[in-house]
């Protein structure tokens, strides 16, 4: 049932990968120019690591998000690796970059304008699941969830801070979210082709 559900939403999320039907004039640029540009060649491409198509596509959207934002502190939550560190180093060269953890949860006390959300290994601690959600409700701030739809740790701490969110843009396609708690936006949820 699953399936055909997906095929018959399949045109809908097409016109609203290439921007129809969406009126928003921050989710139309926000689509249109930063999660489907593909012709721009961002220096910190040459960077990433050959790999398969699909990992590396995803690699380039977060370069690509991080430098429409410009953040100035980016909390890492979970286990990232040389990759992604490396991602964040070039595409974000002034950030201040602040590791979490359950074991350091000090980075929380400051309240960062970016957070890149690794899979875990189990579920998020209470204290982490508040404070994302407190920051969507109160602060500027861009999460990046990634492997929504392998870890379901994840899918989980996606459904509760987007839907707690009184304001803000979401944009998934299943696998991967982004969610731009900014104040101004009003609260919408894009499931587009990333």
């Amino acid at each position: 049932m699953g399936l055909i559900v997906r095929i018959l939403k399949s045109p809908a999320k097409y016109r609203r990968t290439r921007g129809f039907g969406v009126h928003s004039p921050f989710a139309f640029h926000f689509i249109t120019r930063v999660i489907r540009e593909h012709k721009a060649s961002y220096y910190a491409y040459s960077q990433l690591p050959r790999g398969r198509k699909a990992h590396r596509s995803r690699m380039k959207l977060l370069v690509r998000v991080l430098a429409h934002f410009h953040p100035s502190h980016i909390m890492e939550v979970g286990r990232g690796n040389e990759v992604t560190r490396l991602i964040l180093q070039s595409a974000a060269p002034k950030a201040t970059l602040t590791q979490w953890t359950d074991n350091n949860p000090a980075p929380l006390a400051a309240d960062p304008d970016f957070v890149l959300i690794h899979p875990m290994a189990a579920r998020p601690s209470p204290t982490l699941h508040l404070h994302l959600i407190d920051m969507t409700r109160e602060g500027e701030c861009v999460i990046f969830f990634r492997n929504l739809h392998s870890d379901p740790f994840m899918r989980q701490l996606w459904d509760d801070v987007t839907a707690s969110a009184p304001h803000g843009m979401g944009f998934t396609n299943g696998k991967t979210g982004i969610f731009v708690a900014h104040r101004h936006l009003p609260y919408r949820i894009y499931k587009i082709f990333m």
